[in-house]
């Protein structure tokens, strides 16, 4: 199957909105007095989100909106009013705050959580609506990915953690798209969070399944830690790099290559579903569909 797929008048139409508001990597603008390097943004005017049901791209930067910078004895920001962040629907105080960001080339450090989901809605746009018919914004994926790890692995807020999770499923649904992608080839993930599974884990898993391959060791263990149906031992806690190996000895001796997955319908195919509200419905993970079966009991 292509990489690239023609898209339909609808579709051209907001791809036309996407290419005429685009600012690609290392590319710098000039908004309101600041200077903002990078690229990697969204910005213009008229450009719409991807169903009828959302007007104005939530990650669009309209120069044309007011922005008024705060008082020098305000009281500290406060993040916990914005549902869904929308640049459009910002206060003139909170959009200047968010250029400062930008401006300042994104720094972990001061990041926002509300800061993160704007700019992750517009990568989340480029890779998954823009990418699809494009071969410039194909071609600047890995760019951006790297992007979104230098900025949320440097965030130390532990009660944001689901932005990190959500970054590392916006990588692997990413990722999964691209042509000649091969998931055995990254690190498995070692934990989880709550009754989530790491999306990596579940397009390995699907891919193993679909093409009839053993499940190695590491990927074994990988599903055993990761999945919320695990009882492990309390040495796993404590000696986790020893009960790995122990692991990985024992399932070898049980199973030689690994156990084959059965490829057959579980019942759901594995989706991303996109943190931005200018989509409307989950994406397809892969160029070709894959079985979500890593939550399925009947394995």
């Amino acid at each position: 199957m292509p990489a690239l797929v023609k898209p339909n008048a609808t579709q051209r139409a907001r791809l036309d909105q996407s290419r005429s508001a685009w600012q690609p990597p290392g590319t710098s603008i000039q908004i309101h007095g600041r200077t903002i390097p990078g690229g990697m943004l969204y910005v213009g005017s008229n450009v719409t989100g991807l169903y009828n049901g959302c007007p104005v791209e939530p990650a669009l930067i309209d120069p044309k909106s007011k922005t008024r910078d705060r008082f020098r004895y305000a009281y500290p920001y406060q993040n916990n009013y914005w549902q869904t962040p929308s640049y459009h629907n910002l206060s003139p105080i909170d959009r200047a705050g968010y250029l400062d960001w930008l401006a300042a080339g994104r720094p972990s450090e001061t990041l926002i959580y509300e800061y993160a989901l704007l700019f992750l809605y517009g990568i989340e746009r480029r890779i998954f609506f823009d990418a699809r018919f494009d071969e410039n914004a194909l071609n600047e994926i890995p760019a951006l990915l790297d992007e979104v790890d230098r900025i949320v692995h440097g965030f130390g807020h532990s009660s944001y953690a689901q932005i990190r999770i959500a970054a590392s499923n916006l990588r692997a649904a990413a990722e999964s798209r691209l042509p000649g992608f091969d998931p055995t080839a990254l690190d498995p993930p070692m934990k989880h969070d709550g009754w989530s599974m790491p999306l990596a884990l579940e397009i390995a898993l699907g891919t193993f399944a679909k093409e009839h391959r053993p499940l190695p060791p590491r990927w074994a263990y990988s599903w055993a830690v990761c999945s919320p149906y695990a009882h492990l031992p309390t040495v796993e806690r404590h000696c986790p790099d020893e009960f790995a190996e122990y692991f990985s000895i024992e399932y070898h001796r049980t199973f030689g290559e690994g156990i084959l997955l059965p490829d057959r319908d579980y019942g759901n195919a594995l989706t991303y579903r996109p943190m931005s509200p200018s989509f409307q419905r989950p994406i397809q993970v892969g160029i070709e569909r894959l079985l979500a079966l890593g939550l399925s009991s009947s394995v």
